[in-house]
């Protein structure tokens, strides 16, 4: 039913016939979600609170709520705070409206919670609801935090059951936080305060995706991951730290890897990404862009060598054994990107795209060694090359012919000259 997957569309249908309110007014489960906007966020919350009985599962409060004349005031009123499971704030000071109506403790009933406390750069010290609140462990599973200061004596020992953070533009999370919370399975960290963790080690044993943006613990490159699937590296500074964790994976000599996005990097060794690369067989995705070093070495490693197609020699296969082919650098991979490449040429990636091609069957028996080794290989879906000035244009045609989605812009939009494909 269309109103189960989008709520927005309660409010046309209220308007319709009355017959039609009132089936809808009959199923609270309905109404379960609400949003409130710029628009009429106080008629809303009435509406909704009156409908459910103020049992409201998720509520969602966008930035321009609160900008509406005297909210929330008694608009909220009835509200059930603590049936709610799920709770989204942006730019409103939830905290002070709690302790105004006497609700600090609803966090013991949250599964998840998402607040963006960024207001004209004012930052709040929202974590003191933990202490006002008793002092069970919280069964949030899902956090996230965006422009906040943060006490980690309270957080670490109330919250231990995450399977999702989130943290941007706060102060670092302590690593008693991390060690706490051995679930998660996803951690996103931008802009944190890189803070020196010493001898402190991290077991993330179910941890499948970490995102790193402009600084990185320096407990991550010690951290257990035996489960990581998708690993995100980005910066805009020189930063050491940024090569610990692909290091710490390669030092394990195993990889699980399906996504690998190394972006902005740049104090990043090349060398390192080969050597991931090479142990990431199941690699669906990768993005290596904007770094200093050049990035043909992995291109080249990529680029798989085939067996020669002919026989000069003329040597019986039957009587000489076939050569066993070089092992296969990620056969799953389809989606690439060496966009901000600098040296990057046509020569590598023709090759690269040539070897990911399906081979035409041979009689001989070698190349039908061949052929049955290169049709394990996923053939490229897309291929990103923007910003890389020596690849050359009269190749744009081939490379869009072999690969379905294929984008090649020299230059910024400011620069009003473009060449894309797909």
């Amino acid at each position: 039913m269309l109103v189960e997957e989008d709520q927005r569309a309660l409010i046309p249908l209220l308007h319709v016939r009355k017959h039609w309110r009132s089936v809808l007014e009959s199923m609270p489960s309905l109404w379960s979600t609400l949003v409130l906007t710029q628009r009429r966020p106080k008629q809303k919350a009435k509406l909704w609170i009156q409908i459910t009985g103020g049992r409201i599962r998720e509520l969602v409060v966008r930035g321009g709520a609160f900008h509406s004349p005297k909210w929330p005031g008694d608009s909220l009123q009835g509200l059930q705070w603590e049936h709610l499971r799920t709770c989204r704030i942006h730019q409103w000071d939830i905290m002070a409206y709690l302790q105004s109506i006497g609700q600090p403790s609803f966090f013991a009933t949250l599964d998840a919670f998402e607040l963006d406390d960024v207001i004209n750069g004012r930052q709040h010290k929202w974590m003191e609801l933990f202490s006002q609140s008793d002092k069970e462990e919280l069964p949030l599973q899902y956090l996230s935090l965006q422009g906040l200061l943060l006490s980690y004596s309270q957080l670490h020992a109330r919250v231990s059951k995450l399977k999702t953070l989130h943290l941007r533009d706060c102060t670092l999370p302590s690593v008693p936080l991390l060690q706490a919370n051995p679930l998660l399975e996803e951690l996103v960290l931008d802009n944190v305060n890189p803070v020196y963790s010493g001898d402190a080690t991290l077991e993330l044993k179910h941890l499948t995706l970490l995102d790193l943006s402009k600084g990185v613990p320096w407990v991550m490159g010690k951290a257990e991951m035996p489960e990581l699937r998708t690993l995100r590296l980005s910066a805009n500074h020189l930063q050491d730290t940024y090569e610990s964790v692909p290091r710490r994976l390669v030092q394990a000599n195993y990889s699980r890897l399906t996504e690998l996005v190394v972006r902005t990097c740049p104090s990043i060794d090349i060398n390192i990404l080969i050597s991931l690369v090479n142990l990431s067989a199941n690699l669906l995705t990768l993005e290596v862009s904007n770094i200093v070093d050049d990035v043909t070495p992995i291109v080249e490693a990529l680029s798989f060598r085939l067996p020669p197609s002919s026989n000069p020699e003329g040597v019986k296969f039957d009587s000489t054994p076939p050569t066993p082919l070089p092992p296969i650098v990620c056969p799953l991979l389809t989606h690439i990107n060496f966009s901000r490449s600098p040296k990057l040429q046509t020569g590598p990636l023709v090759r690269l795209v040539k070897s990911r091609l399906p081979q035409v069957d041979s009689p001989s028996a070698s190349q039908e060694t061949s052929a049955s080794e290169s049709n394990n290989v996923a053939r490229l879906l897309s291929l990103t090359i923007d910003e890389c000035p020596e690849v050359d244009a009269k190749w744009l045609p081939w490379f869009r012919e072999k690969v379905p989605h294929v984008s090649c812009i020299y230059m910024p939009k400011k620069a009003k000259f473009k060449v894309r494909g797909s």
